[in-house]
């Protein structure tokens, strides 16, 4: 976008090259048509050698801009322009006429102020000629109406400047609109990528007519295909067998049509292909999302060689094989990380017969052990640092290696409180390994004492634990990818696609508690005037300035999201209209970088759809900025 001047400076050196040639474009016509009317007209020889010499100054001036713009200073444009005033007026007083044809230079002066300057400024060079105009027909010969044409011509030159700012407005508005929605985009999408390319699963994404749009470095090695290769093709030619080809596509097609499919939305095994010709056992989850322009399939795959080696070594174990290949799939099909965990303690607790199973986990800072879900006890987090007195968690997340302890009453890694709580004599603890580094700990404890868990449970909790391993980062995968779709990504807060789905929630939650809940629209005022003046990237930050401040004042239960551009929804569970008043008018007193907010609050009639109560939110906020901006006003 090509910033207005000002006298500040800080304009971009592109952008003051398209002005400094712009201007000399003009002084060159403008001096050329000069030369060219005084040989079709032949004036007095005075008045001839007069317009010739304003000529040559502006080639000079021409000349000078084309070749010294680099050095020029901002300011110095508004110079050139008031120059360009002065020349025309003598040129209109050397022609002996006020109605003088030069007269038209003046027109030039008008957009080209209007188009590179801001208003302000745009105007004030307006001004400039209107008093020079007015000078030249005041000490002019006497000519018909000067009055009437000294109105006519500074009027015309007002509308059609105003009109080309307008539209020049407009454009670069859009213009960087759609900049600005381009990078954010961007930002996503390396994000997203980001998540993808790290992943241990193959990742693989179609469009809704089975084109691969996105291919892992996983998926690479697996498939032995390169990302270039593969994108466009159909993604049935990726990592399946040739037989088995148009089962899949015609099983996509199939979703697309009816919305129905018996591949999609689990874990499904079937032989894997490389592009070598090898074959493998290959562990197949599609996953499809809806999207602006359609279907999108997103497709994990997984190497199961070493699974089904594990399975065939103990296959004379046939029913515990049996159970932990059903608890593998569900645990497969399981992509929310809150219910990912709680089903690993689960499944680890039935098939080892114990009383109790705890998962621990790091903390993001890496100074302590959580647990992250707990089966057969009701207990609170427990945190186990890793300094200070060592703990069973603490000393196998360390280690990489299981560890069980028989009599956990004389244990010195055992944690008495927690083992006191929990009633139970005897623990195991087993490390859960991606990639060889541990990320957890998975905890089994028995009430009654336990000289030796045997073979078969230190088997099975070796394969649980790398199922484990496997499904949490395959649920927090999906987890951060929607997050990325659910998040704005200049300010961090919840986006419309998030709003829309929370706000039905907490009005079905509202109804079962029977509480009241207030929905609030709040807008900056005159948000496009502090853009114009000050420019995008400074309304940016102004931007998320505003939401940081505003989150930081509200409960954890509340949701605040852009609604888009400068508007901000709020959703206020369990709160009475007065109450949601006194919310957003603390937010209005914080709203920073001397801006103003106005707002517009509606509490739920415990009747109405969503879209009813953000309408009325919203004609309140009409009202607001109808009835002068700076203030909430209360639905009715």
């Amino acid at each position: 976008m090509d910033s207005p001047i000002s006298a500040s400076g800080g304009t971009p050196r592109q952008d003051l090259r398209v002005h400094a040639h712009s201007l000399a474009f003009l002084f060159a016509v403008g001096a050329t048509l000069v030369v060219v009317t005084v040989g079709f007209h032949q004036p007095a020889r005075q008045d001839a050698v007069g317009l010739l010499a304003l000529a040559g100054l502006a080639y000079v001036a021409a000349v000078f801009l084309r070749l010294a713009w680099r050095s020029l200073p901002p300011w110095s444009y508004h110079a050139f322009v008031f120059v360009g005033t002065v020349l025309v007026s003598a040129g209109i007083e050397r022609s002996g006429d006020g109605s003088s044809a030069y007269a038209v230079f003046y027109f030039w002066v008008a957009i080209y102020s209007f188009y590179f300057f801001t208003r302000t400024q745009a105007l004030l060079h307006l001004g400039a000629v209107a008093a020079a105009y007015a000078l030249v027909l005041a000490l002019g010969p006497d000519s018909a109406a000067p009055g009437t044409r000294w109105v006519l011509t500074i009027g015309t030159m007002a509308v059609a400047g105003l009109l080309v700012a307008s539209l020049v407005d407009a454009v670069r508005e859009r213009a960087a609109e759609l900049a600005s929605r381009a990078e954010r985009l961007h930002r996503a999408e390396q994000r997203t990528r980001a998540i993808i390319d790290t992943a241990t699963d193959g990742f693989v994404a179609a469009d809704e007519e089975g084109r691969v749009i996105a291919f892992n470095p996983r998926a690479e090695e697996m498939s032995g295909y390169r990302r270039e290769e593969v994108l466009g093709r159909r993604v049935s030619e990726t990592l399946v067998p040739e037989r088995l080809r148009t089962a899949l596509d015609d099983e996509l097609r199939r979703f697309v049509d009816t919305g129905r499919s018996d591949l999609l939305n689990r874990p499904v095994e079937l032989v894997g292909s490389h592009r070598d010709g090898r074959e493998f056992p290959l562990e197949l989850t599609i996953t499809p999302m809806r999207e602006d322009g359609g279907w999108v399939f997103n497709a994990f795959a997984r190497d199961i060689t070493e699974r089904k080696e594990a399975e065939r070594q103990i296959r004379d174990h046939a029913e515990d094989l049996a159970r932990v290949a059903e608890t593998a799939r569900d645990l497969a099909g399981i992509t929310d990380a809150h219910a990912a965990r709680p089903a690993i303690c689960k499944a680890a607790r039935e098939l080892a017969g114990a009383k109790t199973s705890i998962l621990y986990e790091p903390d993001p800072k890496g100074q302590e052990l959580v647990s992250t879900a707990v089966a057969g006890a009701q207990v609170d987090q427990i945190h186990l640092p890793f300094t200070g007195r060592p703990s069973g968690a603490t000393t196998v997340f360390s280690s990489g290696q299981p560890l069980f302890v028989s009599d956990l009453e004389s244990s010195s890694i055992a944690v008495q409180g927690v083992r006191r709580v929990l009633g139970v004599s005897s623990a195991l603890w087993q490390p859960v390994v991606r990639n060889g580094v541990p990320i957890g700990v998975l905890t089994l404890a028995w009430e009654e004492r336990v000289e030796d868990p045997g073979e078969r449970v230190w088997s099975l909790m070796g394969l649980l634990a790398a199922e484990a391993a496997v499904a949490i980062e395959r649920a927090d995968l999906l987890a951060r990818l929607e997050a990325v779709a659910r998040t704005d990504d200049l300010t961090g807060l919840a986006n419309r696609r998030a709003w829309d789905e929370h706000l039905p929630r907490e009005l079905s939650r509202a109804e079962r508690e029977e509480r009241p809940l207030c929905v609030a629209m709040l807008d900056l005022d005159r948000f496009k005037a502090f853009n114009d003046e000050r420019g995008h990237q400074a309304g940016d930050r102004l931007l998320k300035q505003v939401a940081a401040t505003w989150r930081e004042m509200l409960r954890p239960s509340d949701l605040l999201a852009r609604y888009g551009g400068e508007e901000f929804g709020l959703v206020l569970p369990h709160c009475p209209l007065e109450v949601g008043l006194e919310v957003v008018e603390r937010l209005r007193s914080v709203t920073i970088g001397g801006q103003t907010c106005s707002a517009g609050v509606a509490v739920w009639d415990g009747s109405e759809s969503p879209d009813e109560l953000v309408r009325r939110a919203d004609a309140a906020l009409y009202e607001a900025k109808k009835g002068g901006r700076d203030r909430a006003v209360s639905a009715a």
